[in-house]
């Protein structure tokens, strides 16, 4: 079933994603997270992290990569999002601004590990 992101949706997503940056967004981010955000909201038939596996899949690995080696890294991408939901519940019942800090904490360290692995910068930007 797929709803509209609610105004509340949008603001917190874009709010969020400035804080982020530490600046004001650009055009083509504000884009970008528009797009972003409506494809994840409209996923409410339980695929929205299919499909992002799906993403991540034709953006980093080859399409004639060996069956063992899309498995492998399906795993890892499933255990990446199980950690991230642990760290998310676990900043759900801070208050407010601690809770903003921490997860402040964990975009900069993705955001550090991109930079410097190159190929997955893009899957933040997305």
């Amino acid at each position: 079933m797929k709803r509209a992101a609610t105004p509340a949706e949008i603001n917190a997503a874009f709010e969020a994603l400035r804080r982020a940056r530490r600046r004001a967004l650009t055009f083509l981010e504000i884009e970008a997270l528009d797009r972003d955000l409506a494809r994840v909201i409209e996923r409410d038939d339980g695929c929205a992290l299919a499909a992002e596996w799906d993403h991540y899949r034709r953006s980093v690995m080859p399409d004639e990569a060996p069956a063992v080696q899309v498995t492998e890294c399906q795993l890892a991408f499933y255990a990446g999002v199980i950690s991230a939901l642990k760290h998310t519940a676990a900043a759900a019942i801070l208050p407010d601004q601690e809770a903003i800090a921490a997860l402040e904490r964990l975009h900069a360290e993705v955001e550090r590990f991109a930079t410097g692995a190159g190929v997955l910068a893009g899957m933040l930007k997305h």
